[in-house]
């Protein structure tokens, strides 16, 4: 089919990730992929604040922490997870949970953290503003992240770049960030979740392992400054295939 005409005027594409690139590859254009940055301040969390603000909400220095902090809306699997939390505690008593986030979810999921008894063991404290937010991932022992698509989540990446062990879905989005079993835990579905959730719960060295190669990969490939050095790179070569087709005289 014929180019769309938009698309006409371009000298070269930037997408955030490989799925969202093969989309439009088809259309001839030259395509690069530069993934979704991370602020520095996730890369430099100190343990200070991580056990003021968990004794704040209630945990101890035996509580194993699992948190979700994204947007409550269905697409990131936030019900999903609550919904399996009475059992991961049940056969995990020291897992407790927390829930950071705002969406069109928000009066659903306090009714469900209700309805399920889980006050004291799920905390979910409402949205924070950006600049609060290492503070909470860094409060974190595991991340959860039962979302059914992505196109390359930031909140995964911020959980990487704090250096926390990461469950998640395995789906066209997570499978760029994620190498399962190497710097976390990709799942096919509900069951390998809530299985491989009670595994990171329960072995402490394999999430120090997961979170450290992850927080390695992000904090020296992905703070926005080496994005915006990526995103210049992109721009110049664009520029400079432009420039030679340009007629001389």
């Amino acid at each position: 089919s014929a180019i769309p005409n938009f698309l006409e005027k371009f000298d070269g594409m930037i997408f955030v990730s490989e799925a969202a690139r093969a989309e439009m590859r088809k259309w001839g254009k030259p395509t690069y992929v530069i993934h979704t940055g991370v602020d520095s301040d996730f890369c430099e969390q100190e343990n200070v604040e991580r056990e003021r603000l968990r004794a704040s909400l209630g945990f101890n220095e035996d509580s194993v922490v699992v948190g979700y902090i994204s947007r409550l809306v269905r697409r990131k699997g936030v019900l999903r997870l609550i919904d399996m939390a009475p059992q991961i505690i049940q056969r995990e008593p020291k897992t407790k949970f927390l829930l950071v986030g705002s969406g069109p979810l928000r009066a659903h999921v306090e009714r469900r953290i209700k309805e399920l008894d889980l006050r004291g063991t799920m905390i979910y404290v409402g949205p924070k503003p950006f600049y609060e937010m290492p503070k909470y991932f860094a409060a974190l022992d595991v991340f959860a992240f039962p979302t059914y698509g992505e196109g390359f989540s930031l909140a995964l990446l911020e959980a990487m770049a704090s250096g926390k062990a990461i469950v998640t879905m395995a789906n066209w989005g997570t499978g760029e960030a994620i190498t399962h079993r190497v710097n976390g835990l990709l799942c096919r579905d509900e069951r390998e979740f809530k299985d491989s959730l009670l595994l990171v719960c329960r072995n402490r060295a394999m999430r120090e392992i997961l979170g450290n190669r992850a927080k390695t990969i992000v904090c020296t490939t992905s703070t926005w400054s080496q994005v915006a050095e990526k995103t210049l790179a992109a721009y110049q070569e664009s520029i400079g295939r432009s420039a030679k087709k340009q007629p001389l005289g």
